[in-house]
């Protein structure tokens, strides 16, 4: 369900915002127009892999379990809804 509500909103994400909006634009300040290879080794382990292990954790293992006990569905797709808003850009 997260990636169907993600592949119905990126296409209007990406009409509003073709710079990929103010996260984008702070690491690319962060980095600058060419990164070292450390810089980038760096960004890649403090970013990448951490991130999805505590999406999982906040939205499986906190979330769900909180909604689960008001119904299965509801559950999933309040969790979907959540991650999926999330990960909109800021439509500021």
């Amino acid at each position: 369900l997260q990636l169907l509500i993600a592949t119905l909103l990126t296409p209007l994400a990406e009409t509003l915002l073709p710079d990929g909006g103010p996260p984008q634009q702070i690491i690319d300040r962060i980095v600058g127009p060419d990164p070292s290879t450390a810089l980038r080794i760096t960004f890649f382990t403090a970013l990448v892999v951490p991130g999805p292990f505590f999406e999982e954790l906040i939205y499986r293992g906190v979330l769900l379990r909180a909604l689960v006990s008001r119904g299965r569905i509801l559950a999933i797709v309040g969790t979907s809804v959540t991650f999926a808003a999330v990960h909109i850009p800021d439509l500021d």
